[in-house]
């Protein structure tokens, strides 16, 4: 079946959302990739196939941002971003850095939030073998609901979950592939199979 495009949303921040599980130097990687986003938004994009995040270049990202700054109730802002993207374009756009492309089948969980003046959509997958979590911020006062909805039932669709939290944040054993059990007087994750701590 071809891939084509089910929904998009301009004007979105994405953001690692670092795992408990992760290094410390990890963490604050994703903690400075999360804030440098804020500066570059891009477009969100369900296809029948996959999740991407397309973001802007730095320059296109600074000049969304001063349009917003220099317009009335950021107007600027919004047109700019209102454009919409074909296939084609987001297939060129997931080559800029700081973009992402998710396939549904990888999804285990997620979540939608709501709140004044924005919304977030997170998402966990499977990348390799390294569970991540992103969390996409919409500016504005409309609700994404309907993508929330739409990404759920082709996550389904493609064979993916939408409800299986602990299994991202749930190590695997980097020896034998089996979930880790947390002890807690250790503070340590454990693999029980490989008789070992990770």
């Amino acid at each position: 079946m071809e891939e084509y495009i089910i929904r998009q949303e301009g004007d979105v921040a994405a953001y690692e959302t670092p795992l408990p599980t992760g290094t410390a130097q990890r963490v604050a990687e994703a903690y400075v990739r999360g804030f440098m986003s804020t500066y570059r938004p891009g477009y969100l994009v369900l296809t029948n196939k996959n999740l991407y995040y397309v973001a802007l270049s730095l320059s296109e990202g600074a000049t969304v941002v001063a349009l917003g700054a220099k317009t009335p109730f950021g107007i600027g802002r919004k047109i700019a971003m209102s454009k919409k993207l074909s296939l084609e374009d987001v297939y060129r756009g997931i080559r800029t850095p700081g973009s992402l492309v998710i396939p549904l089948r990888n999804i285990r969980f997620v979540e939608y939030r709501k709140y004044f003046g924005g919304s977030t959509l997170t998402v966990g997958f499977i990348q390799g073998n390294t569970p991540k979590v992103y969390s996409f911020n919409f500016r504005g006062f409309k609700s994404r609901k309907d993508f929330y909805d739409d990404l759920k039932r082709w996550v389904l669709h493609e064979g993916g979950s939408v409800d299986a939290k602990v299994e991202i944040f749930t190590p695997r054993c980097p020896t034998c592939g089996k979930p880790a059990t947390w002890i807690p007087q250790y503070k340590r994750w454990y693999c029980y199979n490989c008789q070992k701590y990770l």
